[in-house]
């Protein structure tokens, strides 16, 4: 394609000393990665919380690379071809999607955001459409899912480009509908920009990710949050309490919980054959469904009901909703990894104090027992979030389990006394540093109606340690235990 002709309709402007006939040269290849830059690429100087694009142009640069969208000129010598706009974040989606040839045009987009749930209501949403015979791939926090086939996420949040390409592999496996989750930095960086929604799903927002690198108070969090409605989708799903009718730009608005367009019944935990779940009744567009939803909790009841308007709106009967939502999946999401009928593990991702909570509480329900949790935090950042998350563990759980998540560079023994730095009770907890050490010390100790529950990696299959993503199975390292029971 040629460098006209892909910048098309973008208010740029040439810096100087520009070749002549330069808007003529073919581009193949859109990239913000320096490492990845080549002849025929343009380099997009994006801007992140960690990288300053501008500032590995010259990188880009000596491997060949000799276009460049920019917000400034980058020091470049005078054979670069530098296109300058006010802000290359967000023109980066759509340069990737025109080089690509638009792969979302060839299947119907759901965009999911939110405070808490977003991957929940994804898995949940994917597994009632999967059911019913759709051909669905979904991108989450835990990572890309063609066609059942995943890759784990890693530490790399995809950007405007990296999202392209995702949904370029979900167009080249023959995917039908695309379940995007976006978080609050993805928007904020502008990675959806370029992606013509179908409809935009809120699993509801509230005050969270306020801080460093991160959202410098609730107005600006709330306003990237609800900067996806900008977007036009035909339809929009949210709580009935999220005030946004004044935003929806035409869309039709459905709304999940008490008063809206659907909301759950008479909820009734039930704990059978192994199975933990909720019982409750579906009320959506006018029909009332009986439900047993084979997972715990008022939070996923929540996300289911917010799922079955995302079927509604792609055209599933009450009928097919309710076999999906009887046979649905949420891997990493409260998930029972073991159970002998008495004692029961299960997974979570929670990796913060109010995920934390919220998953205890849930637990505690179905534990007649102890409940004892095993918790870690990642080295490298979010460190204000540790001691937070100690206390929460120990303020729900009978015993506590302090251990490594993914420490990268950090010492994991640091980690965990920072996350036990306000537990005032010595006894309530333990530092056990290597994770597969303490799966094996906390499963021996299971007795008779105790629950345990390891959180923080969810179903990643994989530890980062010293910057090298090392293999590590949780379910292996629960089958191992579960032998010496």
């Amino acid at each position: 394609m040629r460098l006209q002709e892909l910048v098309e309709k973008i208010p740029y402007r040439l810096a100087k000393n520009a070749p002549n006939g330069c808007l003529f040269h073919d581009i193949r290849h859109v990239t913000t990665d320096a490492a990845k830059a080549t002849c025929d690429s343009i380099y997009v100087c994006t801007a992140t919380a960690l990288r300053e694009g501008h500032t590995l142009a010259a990188a880009a640069y000596g491997r060949g690379c000799r276009h460049f969208l920019a917000r400034r000129m980058p020091g470049l010598p005078d054979d670069a071809v530098v296109l300058v706009v006010e802000d290359p974040n967000a023109y980066a989606g759509e340069l990737a999607a025109r080089c690509l040839q638009h792969p979302a045009r060839y299947m119907t987009v759901i965009g999911v955001t939110g405070t808490y749930g977003k991957t929940g209501t994804v898995q949940l949403l994917a597994s009632i459409l999967r059911q019913n015979g759709r051909a669905v791939s979904t991108l989450t926090t835990d990572g890309v899912d063609v066609m059942g086939v995943v890759s784990p996420a890693g530490c790399i949040v995809p950007d405007g480009v990296s999202l392209q390409e995702i949904l370029h592999q979900f167009r080249e496996a023959g995917t039908d509908i695309a379940l995007l989750e976006l978080s609050s930095y993805m928007l904020k960086q502008k990675t959806h920009l370029g992606v013509p929604f179908f409809a935009t799903l809120f699993t509801g927002v509230s005050p969270h990710h306020i801080g460093p690198r991160e959202h410098v108070d609730w107005e600006e969090y709330c306003a990237t949050k609800l900067s996806l409605l900008a977007q036009r989708a035909p339809f929009v799903i949210a709580p009935t309490r999220m005030q946004i009718c004044d935003r929806l730009h035409g869309a039709q608005l459905l709304t999940a919980g008490d008063g809206g367009d659907a909301c759950a019944k008479n909820l009734q935990p039930f704990a059978e054959n192994g199975v933990f779940g909720t019982s409750f009744s579906l009320h959506i567009c006018g029909n009332a469904m009986p439900i047993r939803l084979p997972l715990p909790g008022g939070d996923m009841v929540q996300n289911a009901v917010l799922a079955a308007l995302g079927a509604t709106v792609l055209g599933l009967a009450p009928t097919a909703i309710a076999a999906g939502l009887a046979a649905a999946s949420t891997p990493g999401r409260l998930a029972l990894a073991w159970s002998d009928g008495e004692r029961h593990i299960f997974q979570d991702s929670a990796y913060t104090a109010e995920d934390l909570t919220r998953a205890l509480r849930t637990l505690r329900t179905y534990t007649t027992g102890r409940l004892t949790v095993l918790v870690g935090s990642v080295g490298g950042r979010a460190k204000e979030r540790r001691a937070p998350l100690g206390k929460a563990a120990t303020d729900w759980a009978d015993y506590t389990y302090f251990t490594a998540d993914d420490p990268n560079f950090e010492n994991v023994t640091e980690i965990c006394k920072q996350m036990a730095a306000d537990v005032a009770d010595p006894a309530r907890y333990c530092i056990v540093t290597d994770r597969a050490r303490a799966i094996h010390q906390a499963v021996l100790q299971l007795r008779r109606g105790d629950t345990l529950l390891l959180a923080g990696k969810g179903a990643v299959p994989g530890q980062l340690v010293c910057g090298n993503d090392i293999p590590f199975s949780e379910l292996s390292c629960i089958k191992d235990a579960v032998h010496d029971l």
